[in-house]
C-alpha cells in the first residue's frame, strides 16, 4: 500500500472529488483527472520517502554518533599529521 504521510487526507480528498466529478462530468476533460491524480500520489509518496529516510538518517546519526569520541579521533589524526 502506498504511504502518503501527512498528505493522506488530502489524497483522499482528490479522489472523493474525482469520484464526484466523473458523477458530473463525462468529458475529455474529467478523464485527464484521474492521470492528475495518479501524478499527485506518485509525487506524494516520494515526498513522504525522502521525508521519513531523512528522519531514520538522522535518527541513526543521533545515535550512533558520539561526539566526544569522533573529537578525539580527529585530534589523533591532527597529531599524527602533524608529525609527518
Amino acid at each position: 500500500m502506498e504511504q502518503f504521510g501527512e498528505f493522506t487526507e488530502n489524497i483522499d480528498h482528490l479522489e472523493s472529488s474525482l469520484s464526484a466529478v466523473k458523477s458530473v462530468w463525462v468529458d475529455q476533460t474529467a478523464m485527464t483527472f484521474d492521470e492528475i491524480n495518479e501524478n499527485m500520489k506518485v509525487f506524494v509518496s516520494q515526498i513522504t520517502a525522502y521525508k521519513e529516510n531523512t528522519i531514520a538518517g538522522y535518527n541513526a546519526v543521533k545515535a550512533n554518533y558520539n561526539e566526544t569520541e569522533f573529537e578525539n579521533e580527529l585530534n589523533r589524526l591532527g597529531t599524527r599529521v602533524a608529525a609527518v
